[in-house]
């Protein structure tokens, strides 16, 4: 067998894989104004990122579910008076795509993740539960369910 040979196709193809790939690249941006869902009837609007606990700039390990599969991600957070973005990666540090969220926009963009079927408020919301001030959360869900 010739090792020399086989080592060039197999770099050659994950060339050409790479490049259909860089090609698939798409975005989505949505207003702040969206509302998300965490009842079947309820919507919870975002809040702005000036109700974060503090700043974070730090790694962190995502776990989701949909359905019966599981999955982790992995990515880099930033997040400040300013602004919140997710840099995400593979196991192996590839960059997956990148959700950003500021006063006025959130957006998701990728080349490997379907961006039209992606719905990155939910992923925000997930973040607020997990770092915003509690006060501000009360506020936001009682707006919408009565009471807590």
């Amino acid at each position: 067998m010739n090792f020399g040979r086989l080592s060039v196709c197999t770099a050659a193809a994950l060339l050409c894989a790479c490049f259909l790939c860089a090609c698939a690249a798409t975005s989505g941006s949505r207003a702040q104004g969206v509302p998300v869902y965490l009842t079947n009837s309820r919507p919870v609007h975002l809040l702005t990122v000036s109700a974060m606990d503090s700043s974070l700039d730090a790694p962190q390990t995502s776990e989701g579910a949909y359905g019966e599969k599981i999955f982790f991600l992995e990515g880099w957070t930033v997040a400040n008076d300013s602004g919140l973005s997710n840099s995400l990666f593979n196991t192996m540090g590839a960059s997956l795509g990148t959700l950003r969220y500021a006063a006025d926009s959130i957006s998701f963009e990728s080349r490997f993740i379907a961006v039209k079927k992606m719905k990155p408020e939910y992923i925000v919301a997930d973040f607020e539960l997990c770092y915003y001030k509690p006060e501000a959360k009360k506020f936001a869900f009682e707006k919408s369910f009565a009471r807590l």
